[in-house]
């Protein structure tokens, strides 16, 4: 199973040890793909470094960490699914990009739309729950 990571999941995985802590630990762990793409990166690295003031160092060594754990996709084009925040595309752009079935947010932007062209757009504790099913 190939899944994308939003933003808020990486980020709230580094804090909390929640459902995206679980999340982000089941995708080091290998047991699914994590699909991430540079965009998705840069916008997790400015957010800790920017507005959570996160350590350097331990910056350093998650981003390391993410990318060690994750196939990294470049989009070649642009997608306009998230009309109520157009910020949020990006995420979208990488799920389709590498052909995830899953996407996993805790933005209600992209989970109001439920899926995208066949791509399930979960909660963490949804997609926890999917996992324990299989």
């Amino acid at each position: 199973m190939i899944v994308v990571l939003d933003t808020n999941i990486l980020i709230s995985s580094v804090f909390w040890r929640g459902q995206p802590y679980q999340v982000v630990l089941a995708a080091i762990q290998k047991k699914f793909t994590l699909c991430l793409s540079p965009s998705i990166l840069r916008e997790c690295e400015e957010k800790l470094r920017n507005k959570f003031r996160f350590p350097e160092e331990k910056l350093e060594k998650f981003m390391e960490l993410l990318i060690s754990a994750s196939e990294i996709v470049v989009p070649a084009f642009k997608i306009a699914a998230v009309k109520s925040d157009s910020k949020d595309n990006h995420i979208i752009e990488c799920a389709v990009a590498c052909k995830a079935s899953v996407i996993v947010s805790g933005d209600h932007h992209l989970l109001d739309l439920k899926e995208y062209q066949g791509i399930s757009i979960l909660s963490a504790k949804r997609f926890l729950e999917k996992m324990e099913e299989n």
